[in-house]
């Protein structure tokens, strides 16, 4: 009974994990489009259950039974969920490791094993940034020095960190098995820790993936080689303190790893080096406040439910007081941060909003401004136009009725006549100068100025739709759309009325129309 319910806890961790810890650590490598979501989620779990069988030594701890390991979920659990006032990231594993520390606590009265796991929460951090720093300068360095084209790197890099992630959750798995050393598992409980890690991480997958790009989009906008640094510094934490041995290196034990934050003290190395602000400073001091809050309000809260349970028991009145007194100011402090963090945010908020109808009133007015502008200069053009066309009108009534006066005393001289030859040669200079009267070039390419000048939108529509129209056809066009007739049509462009109606043709060929299309329609739709 006790092995099944430690396994359900440790199925019950490992899917709160994946939400939090894995989530925040694999949204930039498949924001990056190293790993396809479709290959990166299924791996997860498989990669998770392998590691897990790499971590040597080690049974269930001894003493602790199904209500023990009941008592530190609900402790741990407690501890995330009131973590959530603080930040919206919270290290569900260190809220496990320290709810079972709590446990320990309260069984045996020593604080020696919440000694060791500060102490390796502060190396690993420390370290994690470090080795991030320096990984992420040295990778900056080659790509620098590279002579390879820059998608060639970014492929390679791209690689690179596919690679890295597999590892990284090989070595994290081996990481998280170390938890089996709080619950009551059998003697070879390898096989029972990758069954419940395994369970946990495929319980988590469906909605994995959405956390996995929710994240990707509203907080992780980095660059390859910091992206493959922070992943690689991971792995090299998580596999240092994966064993006794290799922990000792740096004076501390082997203990389980939050990869989440772990990412975040990369992420902040890499900040360094890089000289730009991956995360604001008060982000920061949330995530450090969780981080440190999250696993001791856990012990806290799992020391109050087996005193509330089981009384005192070894802990002296003192320890109990000091603990009450602890949880006290951990839940006043973080009331007190989260009413005044709630209280700036919504001024800050209320600042921007204001600040946001202040700039768009102004964009307002610009714009109305604008519009004015620009419809007082329409108008301005309408009356030049106008204008110029009453000018146009008079001067052309002037000129008329001057050579209509002119005509009329040639015609007069001519019936004074009376040699014939005088006269045709009287009658043909008549003849003559109603001919060239005839001859309207100059008034059609008035016409024509001041068409294009009225409809100046529809021909640079028409031009830029219909580049490969001559000259003629454009005519052509703008007389159709104002509605002319083929007979004025012929007219106005001096041909024949069966010449006009084989330009209409060859217009409506190169518009692409059909027979059943209407070229007038057509036009007037451009």
């Amino acid at each position: 009974m006790d092995g099944i319910v430690s396994i359900l806890a440790l199925a019950v961790m490992m899917c709160l994990c994946s939400f939090t810890d894995l989530s925040v650590i694999l949204a930039p490598v498949q924001n990056c489009s190293a790993i396809r979501r479709s290959a990166l989620i299924p791996a997860v779990p498989v990669l998770i259950c392998a590691g897990s069988f790499l971590t040597a030594g080690g049974s269930g701890a001894a003493g602790i039974d199904a209500a023990g390991v009941a008592i530190i979920c609900l402790g741990a659990l407690g501890a995330v969920a009131a973590g959530r006032l603080i930040s919206a990231y919270r290290p569900s594993l260190w809220a496990f490791t320290g709810a079972a520390a709590g446990y320990s606590l309260f069984r045996n009265g020593d604080p020696g094993g919440v000694k060791d796991w500060l102490l390796a929460a502060i190396v690993s951090l420390a370290l994690a940034a470090l080795t991030a720093a320096l990984l992420c300068r040295a990778i900056s360095l080659i790509c620098r020095h590279s002579r390879k084209h820059r998608l060639i790197l970014v492929r390679n890099l791209g690689i690179c960190t596919s690679v890295a992630a597999a590892l990284m959750l090989v070595c994290a798995g081996a990481n998280i098995s170390l938890i089996r050393g709080s619950f009551p598992l059998a003697a070879d409980g390898r096989s029972g820790v990758a069954l419940a890690l395994a369970a946990g991480t495929l319980a988590a997958l469906p909605f994995l993936g959405r956390s996995i790009g929710s994240l990707g989009e509203r907080q992780f906008d980095l660059n390859y080689d910091v992206i493959l640094a922070t992943v690689c510094s991971v792995a090299v934490v998580c596999a240092l303190f994966s064993s006794d041995a290799a922990a000792g290196c740096v004076g501390c034990k082997a203990t389980v790893m939050s990869p989440g934050l772990l990412a975040f003290a990369a992420l902040g190395g890499c900040s360094a080096v890089k000289r730009q602000e991956y995360m604001s400073g008060a982000e920061a001091a949330r995530l450090a406040l969780s981080g440190i809050g999250v696993p001791l309000t856990a012990l806290v809260l799992t020391c109050l439910t087996l005193m509330l349970i089981y009384g005192a028991g070894n802990l002296s009145p003192v320890r109990v007081m000091v603990l009450a007194v602890a949880l006290l100011a951990l839940m006043s402090g973080t009331v007190i941060y989260t009413l005044y963090s709630r209280s700036r945010h919504s001024g800050q908020a209320l600042r921007d909003q204001e600040e946001q109808i202040n700039e768009n009133r102004h964009t307002l007015n610009s714009l109305e401004v604008k519009n004015m502008t620009i419809e007082n200069e329409h108008l301005r053009n309408q009356l030049e136009l106008k204008r110029q066309e009453l000018l146009s009108v008079a001067m052309n009534i002037t000129e008329q009725k001057e050579f209509i006066g002119r005509l009329n005393g040639m015609v007069k001289q001519a019936r004074l006549l009376s040699d014939p030859a005088e006269k045709d040669r009287a009658l043909h200079e008549i003849s003559a100068q109603l001919s060239l009267r005839m001859n309207f070039d100059n008034e059609i390419d008035r016409f024509y100025t001041q068409v294009e000048q009225l409809h100046k939108d529809f021909t640079v529509r028409l031009q830029e739709k219909f580049p490969q129209l001559t000259g003629g056809e454009r005519r052509l066009t703008t007389l159709l759309r104002l509605g002319f007739s083929t007979k004025y049509i012929a007219a106005l462009m001096n041909i024949a009325p069966k010449s006009a109606e084989i330009c209409r043709h060859r217009l409506r060929s190169k518009f692409g129309l059909d027979r059943k299309q209407s070229l007038t329609d057509f036009i007037k739709s451009i």
